[in-house]
């Protein structure tokens, strides 16, 4: 709360960044710099400045901190270039520091996000349940399935027939005798085509 009264015009001049990229004063990708001003806005405006719980919340800290780290570096870079050289340190720092600013920031504003909507307010072991219970049933489906389609396919086949001649083993293959558990497998009503055949 005390910060939000600089936080809130800061972030909101930040419109000016895109201002500035357009009119190229700044050698800043104009879409690049919307996306990061906007979800900026978007967070300030649209989640922590209306929610108590997201004001609170300790990812609060880790959003102002990364985004103003993020900052005393980006101006005096910009400055530096603007009057003629940029300092090895400062270039260095501009280029390297997002390794870790950026997942930070982002990070600050995916939970400011989730607190301000009420959603880290469940118990963590329910957000799990509702996030994975769906896709793991899919996938003990699907393992069922394919332990079942290989113990089906070594339970009836020969791993290696013997056959007399060539020409007995060519007589011998039949649709949905050759292959995986998965091969055409004709119905019923099919078989007995083959059969007469």
């Amino acid at each position: 709360r005390r910060v939000a009264p600089v936080l809130v015009p800061v972030q909101t001049a930040m419109l000016l960044e895109v201002v500035h990229a357009a009119l190229g004063v700044v050698r800043s990708p104009v879409f690049v710099v919307l996306l990061q001003v906007g979800s900026r806005i978007m967070i300030v405006w649209g989640h922590t400045q209306w929610s108590a719980a997201a004001q609170a919340h300790w990812s609060a800290y880790l959003l102002v901190l990364s985004w103003a780290a993020v900052e005393l570096i980006r101006y005096p870079f910009y400055a530096c270039a603007l009057v003629g050289g940029v300092p090895y340190a400062l270039k260095w720092a501009r280029y390297s520091a997002f390794i870790v600013l950026y997942p930070t920031g982002i990070s600050g504003e995916v939970l400011q996000a989730l607190v301000a909507r009420g959603c880290l307010s469940q118990p963590v072991d329910r957000l799990r349940a509702i996030a994975y219970d769906d896709t793991l049933r899919r996938y003990d489906a699907d393992v069922e399935r394919y332990e079942a389609a290989l113990h089906a396919e070594f339970a009836t086949h020969d791993p290696m027939p013997q056959y007399a001649s060539p020409s007995d083993a060519r007589n011998a293959i039949t649709p949905g005798t050759v292959g995986s558990a998965f091969a055409f497998q004709p119905l019923p009503a099919q078989r007995a085509e083959y059969s007469e055949d």
